[in-house]
C-alpha cells in the first residue's frame, strides 16, 4: 500500500521564494539606481506588472494547498514581457522579436503546468514532455534576459555607476531564473517522503522511502540552481539511504555539512552512497546491469555532476521496480 504525502516539496518552495525575494529587491534597486523609482515607473509602468508578478509568485510557492496563485503569477509576468515587446516591435529586428517571445512562451507554459497541478492532472513521478519544455523554455528565456543585460553592463564600463546598476540587473535575471526553476520543481516534484509498504524476502514488512525524483528536474536543477540543489540532494539521499538493513544509520545534516566544508569528503561521500544504493537494489531483488559504486568514484574526480544524475537515476530505477 502507497502512502502518498503532500505533492509540494517543501524545501525547494521555501528556498525558490527567498531566492524570488532577493530578485524582488534587485530588481527595485536596478530600477532605482540611474533615475528616481517614480520617474522609472512613469516612464515604464509595466514594471508594475514586473514587481507584481515576483510578488505572486513568491505568495503562490510558499503556499502549500495551491498552484493556482502560482498560475497566476506566470500569466501577470507573460502579460509584463509581452507589453515591452509590443511597446517597443517597431524599433525591433526580427531575430530580436524571436528572441523576446521565449520569456511570453515560458511563462504562460509555467502557468499550464501550475493550473495542471492545482487541479491534480499532473503526474509528478513520470518524466512529462509538457514539464520538459517548460523548462527549457524559461531557462533559454532567462539566458536571453541575462545576455542583454550583461551586453547593457559591458557596454556601461566606464560608468561607475552604471556599472553597479546594470551588474545588479545580471544578478537579478540569474536569481528570476534559479527561483522560478526551483519554484516550478517545488511544485512537480515528489518530496521524497513517498512511502509503499513491501514485504523483503526474509518476511519483515517496511514502509520504504521511494525516493524518486524526475531526472530531467534533477539535472537542470544541478546545472542552474549553482550547487543549491545540490545540497539538499546530499540531505534527501542520506535519508534515502538509511534503509539499508544492518547498516549503521547516517546523520544526514552531518553529512551535509561534512560534504560542505571538509575537503575531498564529497568524493568518500559519492562512494560510499552509491554503494548502500547498489546494496537497496539487491536487498529488494531489483535486477540491474551494473553496480554504480566504483563508476561514481570514477566520475567524482573526473565529472563531479556525474555521480549525483548515476544514482539518482539508480534510485528511480528501484522504486519504479518496486512500485
Amino acid at each position: 500500500m502507497e502512502k502518498h504525502v503532500e505533492n509540494r516539496n517543501n524545501v525547494l518552495s521555501l528556498i525558490s521564494a527567498v531566492i524570488l525575494a532577493v530578485a524582488l529587491l534587485l530588481e527595485a534597486i536596478y530600477t532605482r539606481l540611474p533615475w528616481s523609482f517614480m520617474d522609472s515607473l512613469k516612464s515604464n509602468p509595466s514594471l508594475l506588472l514586473l514587481f507584481a508578478s515576483l510578488i505572486i509568485l513568491i505568495v503562490g510557492f510558499l503556499l502549500k494547498r495551491t498552484a493556482l496563485i502560482a498560475a497566476i503569477g506566470f500569466i501577470v509576468l507573460s502579460v509584463y514581457y509581452g507589453l515591452n515587446l509590443f511597446l517597443g516591435i517597431r524599433s525591433l529586428s526580427s531575430l530580436t522579436i524571436i528572441w523576446l517571445l521565449f520569456p511570453i512562451i515560458g511563462s504562460l507554459l509555467a502557468a499550464v503546468v501550475c493550473f495542471l497541478v492545482n487541479k491534480k492532472a499532473y503526474a509528478p513521478n513520470k518524466v512529462d514532455v509538457l514539464l520538459g519544455a517548460t523548462l527549457l523554455v524559461l531557462f533559454v528565456a532567462y539566458f536571453i534576459i541575462f545576455y542583454y543585460r550583461m551586453r547593457e553592463f559591458v557596454l556601461w564600463i566606464n560608468w561607475s555607476q552604471m556599472i553597479t546598476v546594470n551588474l545588479l540587473g545580471v544578478i537579478g535575471a540569474l536569481l528570476q531564473l534559479i527561483g522560478t526553476t526551483l519554484g516550478i520543481a517545488s511544485l512537480t516534484a515528489s518530496d521524497g517522503k513517498l512511502k509503499k509498504t513491501i514485504v523483503r524476502s526474509d518476511g519483515s514488512m517496511i514502509e520504504f522511502n521511494l525516493g524518486y525524483f524526475n531526472l530531467f528536474i534533477h539535472i537542470l536543477l544541478i546545472l542552474v540552481t549553482t550547487g543549491i540543489w545540490s545540497v539538499i540532494w546530499v540531505y534527501r539521499t542520506t535519508r534515502y539511504t538509511n534503509q539499508v538493513k544492518d547498516l549503521e544509520e547516517r546523520i544526514p545534516i552531518r553529512k551535509l555539512l561534512l560534504c560542505l566544508f571538509v575537503p575531498f569528503y564529497i568524493i568518500y561521500w559519492n562512494y560510499v552512497t552509491a554503494k548502500r544504493i547498489d546494496m537497496i537494489a539487491e536487498e529488494n531483488g531489483v535486477k540491474t546491469d551494473a553496480k554504480i559504486a566504483v563508476l561514481c568514484l570514477v566520475f567524482s574526480f573526473l565529472l563531479n555532476i556525474a555521480p549525483p544524475i548515476i544514482m539518482q537515476s539508480r534510485i528511480n530505477k528501484i522504486a519504479k521496480s518496486i512500485r
